[in-house]
């Protein structure tokens, strides 16, 4: 017989019914007391109760009573043996006679029966009496083990030999803690049989003990699990991949019983609506507390229509409203099992999460409604183009751009609406995109709107083909770049034309004069240049303003295409300077007749703005190969022949010759090459600093003009500054120079170093100039220097002439802010009434006194005397040109305020003069 660990009888043996008498469905689930009955008082109950505690009783022997079916009772023993079986507790139990131990009535039987029950049940059973030594093992022991029966001497230590060593030492310690008394226990054994067949058993073992607690004999058995454990293994495997089944697929499924009225639902439905298994009931009502209330009623009413039968429910959504406000969407499936008789037993249904696939079709909604929006509203046109070249499909934009109207459009080909000269531009390479040797063609063409305007457009063409590869359409992005192409037409134009007179520029002539050279010199012939400078244009330009400057020079232009034949080429250098190429002259003498001409036609005044203005040219003659066999030369000569009509009193012409005086072709040259100099940034500024004598620390410095030409080098300040005041270019120049320093100024200021007032030299003509206050006041609002940091040097010969006017414009200069100093005091002849008419801020002793103090007796009195004089008027003292000790202190000894010169530091460049700003010190 076998019984539970609650006492629950689940197994008899037909011995059991033959020998009491009961039926074995009278037995089986019955309470163990239904056949072994005792007596309030009789020990038996507590003895089992004693062996069943903490779920793992002891092997035992209890002596009760069994009551038979026809009321009579008998003395039995039960001998009681615990197994494990799958982890469930089961009681072995052997009845026997009470009487001399012997076994019941056909012992026998119940012996073969009880093999039969160890062979159905792969369980075998073993003994140890530990006082005799004595080993035996049932028969299904040695069936499993594949051992012969009888050689029982060495059975457990063979039997250790086949167990898997891993789990070997622990069989080992589990049979001595048995030995020790320990409860019995199960432990799971890995076998390998003498066969090789991979075994796996469930061994449990007890002992009997003696009056003093001693072990006197081990018992227990040995089942073969070995199916039950692949199985469970394959159950586990099935359970666990049906469980990532629905977790991967975030569904949940549940069982409605319709006989119990009892739900179950899958973990993942559970997890899908987070709640805890534990804790939150599988009902109906339940899952309805999650459904959004706006949702509840459809759900309802789903419910209530299910009928029999696959796919008699329509799928529903509904959502879920979950803690936090958070919200998912499930789609439910249900379906009613029915019995052989269609009647049905259960409702069974999925519910799958569809969050993230709603939140997908949304996108995949949205992201087309703003593809389709686009497409539509793209700023290029668009097209799907048959094989045929046909449109099949296009965007608004390309209609609009096009000017038809989608179903006119669909009946046209490519070639319909291109310009008929490039109807056919992409032929060669559309075969080649089909074929695959090419991904995109892309090309630039012209087309036709529906009105016949042409446009120009840019296409990129790449194809559509199917999965399999087969070629479906082409796509066409077309972008309208008519506007680039105009202005690249225009970049272009105004690459080689003077965007003014719209004559070609001095790129252009430079290409079509080295052209003409060639010419002239593969076919023996000549060619000529005529350098033309308009004269007194700055007058203009000055006083009636560039718009009327502008308008002159567009008037210039025009006479000048009008006097000459048509195979001449007039250009506009820039400025007010143009030049002409005439080529197949036959004589010097043609050139001259039209120079002639050009001044001939200058002689008709001017209308502009109202005002009639009278012009005058200058020109200068070259010709190749008499004066010159390269285009640079001979744009040379010709400039230095115009220079010379200039130096002859304008409004006539000159032509080159190789007898011209060297000194007037140097003249003329620098003067040339001046012009040009502050447009090709060749000007530069050296800084001489102003030291006090009193502290030796910088106070100011003075900008020194330089200029570096590419080929004359280093000119010194005394030869071209002369030049550029007679010519006028000192205005443009001083101007430069005023902005320039001002800015370095600022640099300075901005690294950290002290402040110090820049000094300016003002030229006599730049003086005079009715724009220099104005100038002043934009340069330091643009430099955002300080006024009272620039000092503005004049000459007493300046304010000498016209004392009135340049006293009042001194007054005014001061008004700005800016300081006001006399350089080279001494050299003049101004009176102190004069002088007291300026207010001055500075002045500098001029270097020619400095030169010879303190040996010279008159420079060394000029000096003192004039020291005492800036003191008398309260202005500082500064002298030029100290480059000896001596010199430095006979000033300082006499008063003075700074030295300015070599003694301390020639003129240097700005990172110089920061360095000395940072460092040094008079004396250090």
């Amino acid at each position: 017989m076998l019984f539970d660990a609650e006492q629950r009888i689940v197994f008899v043996n037909q011995h059991v019914v033959h020998q009491f008498g009961f039926a074995n469905a009278e037995l089986v689930g019955q309470p163990l007391s239904r056949l072994v009955r005792h007596e309030v008082g009789d020990g038996v109950e507590q003895t089992l109760t004693e062996a069943l505690r903490d779920g793992r009783p002891t092997a035992t022997r209890i002596e009760a009573h069994v009551h038979c079916a026809d009321g009579t009772q008998r003395s039995v023993v039960l001998e009681i043996a615990w197994l494990d079986v799958d982890d469930s507790a089961l009681a072995l139990c052997l009845l026997r006679g009470s009487s001399a131990r012997e076994p019941l009535r056909h012992g026998g039987h119940v012996e073969r029966r009880l093999k039969d029950a160890q062979r159905i049940a792969k369980i075998g059973s073993w003994s140890w009496d530990m006082v005799t030594n004595e080993h035996w093992w049932s028969d299904e022991m040695y069936r499993m083990l594949q051992f012969e029966q009888g050689g029982h001497a060495r059975a457990f230590e063979r039997f250790s030999e086949l167990v898997h060593p891993a789990d070997r030492e622990r069989m080992n310690q589990r049979m001595q803690h048995i030995a020790q008394g320990a409860a019995p226990s199960v432990i799971e054994l890995r076998a390998t049989l003498p066969d090789g067949t991979q075994k796996t058993f469930h061994s449990q073992g007890a002992a009997t003990l003696d009056e003093a607690g001693r072990p006197i004999h081990l018992h227990g058995t040995l089942q073969d699990v070995t199916e039950q454990v692949a199985t469970q293994a394959a159950l586990r495997l099935t359970d666990l991949r049906y469980r990532e089944a629905q977790r991967l697929a975030k569904m949940g499924n549940w069982e409605w019983d319709l006989s119990t009225n009892t739900s179950w639902w899958s973990d993942e439905l559970y997890r899908l609506l987070e709640e805890d298994p534990l804790h939150y009931k599988a009902t109906f009502d339940n899952f309805l507390v999650k459904v959004h209330p706006d949702d509840r009623q459809a759900l309802i009413a789903g419910q209530s229509t299910i009928a029999p039968g696959p796919n008699a429910y329509v799928p529903t959504q509904s959502r879920l409203m979950l803690s936090g406000g958070r919200e998912k969407i499930v789609e439910q499936i249900v379906e009613v099992r029915v019995d052989e008789h269609g009647t049905p037993l259960a409702v069974v249904g999925t519910v799958h999460d569809i969050t993230e696939r709603r939140a997908l079709e949304n996108q995949l909604r949205e992201s087309e409604s703003r593809y389709s929006s686009t497409v539509e509203l793209a700023a290029m046109g668009l097209a799907h183009i048959g094989l045929d070249g046909r449109f099949i499909w296009s965007n608004g934009r390309l209609r609009e751009l096009l000017g038809y109207d989608n179903d006119e459009l669909l009946k046209l080909t490519i070639w319909d609406i291109s310009h008929p000269e490039d109807s056919h531009m992409a032929d060669r390479d559309r075969p080649r995109l089909h074929a695959g040797e090419i991904e995109t063609l892309t090309l630039e063409k012209r087309c036709l709107r529906k009105d016949s305007t042409p446009i120009w457009v840019k296409i990129t063409v790449a194809t559509r083909r199917t999965a399999e590869d087969r070629l479906m359409y082409d796509v066409a992005v077309i972008e309208d770049i008519t506007t680039r192409k105009s202005a690249e037409a225009r970049v272009k134009y105004l690459a080689t034309h003077d965007e003014l007179t719209g004559l070609p520029n001095r790129t252009l002539f430079a290409e079509l004069l080295e052209h003409a050279i060639e010419t002239a010199r593969r076919y023996d012939r000549r060619c000529t240049v005529l350098f033309i400078d308009l004269d007194r244009f700055k007058i203009v330009n000055d006083s009636l303003g560039h718009d009327a400057g502008d308008l002159l020079l567009q008037e210039v232009a025009s006479r000048l295409r009008q006097c000459m034949r048509k195979s001449a080429v007039v250009a506009r250098l820039g400025g007010d300077e143009f030049v002409v190429l005439l080529e197949e002259l036959s004589t010097a003498d043609a050139a001259a007749e039209v120079a002639r001409r050009i001044l001939a036609s200058m002689h008709a005044p001017v209308k502009i703005m109202g005002h009639e203005c009278r012009v005058t040219v200058s020109i200068g003659i070259a010709t190749y190969p008499d004066d010159a066999v390269d285009a640079a030369t001979m744009m040379k000569h010709a400039d230095l022949a115009m220079y010379l009509a200039k130096d002859e009193g304008k409004n006539n012409f000159q032509v080159y010759s190789k007898d011209m005086s060297p000194m007037s072709v140097e003249h003329l040259e620098l003067e040339m090459r001046l012009a040009h100099a502050l447009e090709r940034a060749e000007f530069s500024l050296q800084y001489q600093p102003r030291v006090d004598i009193a502290s030796g620390e910088i106070r100011g410095a003075e900008a020194l003009l330089r200029w570096s030409n590419p080929d004359l080098g280093s000119v010194p300040p005394a030869r071209f500054i002369p030049l550029a005041e007679d010519t006028g270019l000192i205005v443009a120049i001083g101007k430069w120079a005023i902005r320039k320093a001002c800015e370095q100024n600022v640099a300075w200021q901005k690294l950290g170093l002290p402040e110090i007032v820049m000094s300016v030299n003002l030229s006599p003509r730049q003086f005079k100039d009715p724009t220099l206050l104005s100038g002043i006041v934009k340069i330091l609002e643009e430099t955002r220097m300080r006024p009272d940091l620039l000092e503005l040097e004049i000459t007493e010969t300046m304010i000498m002439n016209h004392v009135d006017i340049a006293a009042e414009k001194a007054a005014t200069m001061k008004t700005l802010g800016v300081k006001l100093a006399i350089d080279d005091f001494g050299t003049g002849y101004s009176s102190l009434s004069q002088l007291k008419r300026f207010p001055i801020d500075t002045l500098k002793i001029d270097r020619a006194f400095v030169r010879d103090i303190p040996h010279s007796v008159d420079d060394t009195a000029i000096t003192r005397a004039v020291v005492s004089l800036g003191k008398a008027l309260g202005v500082r003292v500064i002298a030029e040109g100290v480059e000896t000790a001596a010199q430095y202190e006979f000033l300082r000894d006499n008063g003075c305020d700074e030295i300015q010169g070599f003694y301390f530091s020639k003129p240097c460049h700005p990172d110089a003069f920061a360095d000395l700003l940072r460092q040094h010190r008079l004396g250090s």
